[in-house]
């Protein structure tokens, strides 16, 4: 959902609703909270959540820089670095 498919958010984004800011931070927040090694025990859940971040950072790159932190920032580009690396994700 908060990759856009379902809800056009930037609606709510013109009648300074933030919904859509703050259900994506808390969503990268808990992603961001996760173990790496953990995650890599659950192969088809470690591809589907590397997958969600790589689509969220590729089209609202603009808001994650307008409207979230610098630590929620940082915390996601590393987990999206370490899905590149990682062997069971296809970029």
């Amino acid at each position: 959902m908060i990759n856009g498919n379902y809800i056009n958010f930037a609606i709510c984004e013109y009648y300074n609703d933030d919904v859509f800011t703050q259900l994506t931070s808390l969503t990268l927040k808990m992603v961001a909270s996760l173990d790496p090694v953990q995650l890599q025990t659950y192969s088809k859940v470690e591809v589907t959540v590397y997958g969600m971040l790589w689509c969220f950072f590729s089209h609202h790159m603009e808001l994650m820089f307008m409207k979230f932190d610098f630590s929620l920032l940082k915390s996601v580009s590393e987990m999206l670095i370490r899905g590149l690396s990682a062997t069971s994700f296809e970029v």
